[in-house]
Formats: C-alpha cells, sequence, structure tokens
C-alpha cells in the first residue's frame, strides 16, 4: 500500500473544494447569525491593595502575619495572606455586601458572573460580567467597599468575643481568689494568728 504524500491531500481537498467552502461559509453565517442574536455581554475589571502590614489587624481578623520586608520567606507569606483574602472575597457575606450596594444584580449572579484572582504584583483583581456595562462597572467598584466592611464586621466580632472571654476568665479567677482568701482567714483563725490581715497581706 502507498504511502499518501502532500500532495495527494491537497489533491483530495482540491477535488472537494465545493464541499469544504460550502462548510466554511455555513458555519461561518451560523456564528455570525448567533452572535447577533445573543445579547451583548461586557466585562468590567477593578483591581486593588488588599495585604495589610499591619500585624496587630492581622491578629485581630485571624490573617497571616504580614512578612517584614527583610524576610526570606515572604514570598510564601504573601501567597497565604492572598488565598486568606480571596476566600473573603468569594464569600457569601461579601456578596451580600455586594448586592446592597448594587441591587441589580443577584448574590446567585456575583456566584456566576465575578472571578477574582491576584495578579504577579499581588493586586486583587475582580473581572464582573454583565449585560449591562454601568451594572457590571457598579459591581465590580464595589467590592473593595464591601471588603472593608466585611474586615470590620468579623475584627469588631472577634474584638468583643474576645472581650468577653477575658471578663469570664476575670470572673473566674476573682471566685477562685475570693475562695482562697476565705481559707486562708480560716486557717490563720485556727492557728490564732495574732494578725490575721498582716499574715494574709
Amino acid at each position: 500500500m502507498a504511502t499518501l504524500t502532500l500532495y495527494d491531500y491537497w489533491t483530495i481537498i482540491h477535488r472537494r473544494r465545493s464541499m469544504v467552502g460550502l462548510t466554511t461559509a455555513s458555519a461561518v453565517v451560523v456564528a455570525v447569525v448567533i452572535s447577533l442574536l445573543l445579547p451583548p455581554v461586557y466585562e468590567s475589571v477593578c483591581e486593588f491593595y488588599v495585604i495589610s502590614e499591619s500585624p496587630t489587624q492581622s491578629r485581630t481578623l485571624g490573617a497571616p502575619p504580614a512578612p517584614s520586608r527583610s524576610s526570606r520567606v515572604a514570598p510564601v507569606v504573601l501567597q497565604d495572606l492572598e488565598k486568606w483574602y480571596q476566600g473573603l472575597l468569594e464569600t457569601e457575606g461579601v456578596r451580600e455586601l455586594v448586592h446592597d450596594s448594587v441591587q441589580a444584580k443577584d448574590i446567585a449572579a456575583l456566584r456566576r458572573d465575578v472571578d477574582i484572582e491576584f495578579t504577579r504584583k499581588h493586586i486583587a483583581r475582580v473581572r464582573v460580567r454583565d449585560h449591562d456595562p454601568k451594572i457590571a462597572s457598579d459591581v465590580a467598584n464595589a467590592y473593595p467597599t464591601a471588603l472593608t466592611n466585611f474586615l470590620a464586621r468579623i475584627g469588631d466580632l472577634r474584638e468583643e468575643r474576645l472581650l468577653s472571654s477575658i471578663n469570664k476568665s476575670l470572673t473566674e479567677n476573682n471566685q477562685q481568689l475570693e475562695q482562697m482568701y476565705k481559707r486562708l482567714r480560716r486557717l490563720l483563725g485556727e492557728k490564732r494568728s495574732p494578725s490575721v490581715s498582716g499574715e494574709i497581706q
């Protein structure tokens, strides 16, 4: 059996050029018709910095610690911070805040039409698609404010829980100290110490 060469393939295509041309033309016509019938989709992009260098804020919010500028593991820590912030941007809480700002875009549409990524320069990039360019722009610009408000909320909540835990610990410690004080008074009283208050001090 003889091996086909490129010339043989070209001969076959040349013989069936009418069929190839008709198939190509029909595919182009169908693509053009579909593109004209479908409504246009606009994309809006918003880029902003979200990495905080404040160690106090990181401890309050539960974020990974911000690296020092001289640290050799800074890229690894930056990746952890970016994953943490990206997870926050993709939470339902942030989507609800964005929906509160832009009522025309519901949460299901935000989940479907919004893509969030980080660039090589550690910048958060939010891509929003919508049939209305103004809605796409408003949603993209609403994400930085929504993230800031969400961080403030969880920061206040963590501080309230921390203060509540501290107050509870102080109450328990005061109760234990009071019991120990009573035991010490009873012990010194049994030993008939001349100065109970002095011994307690």
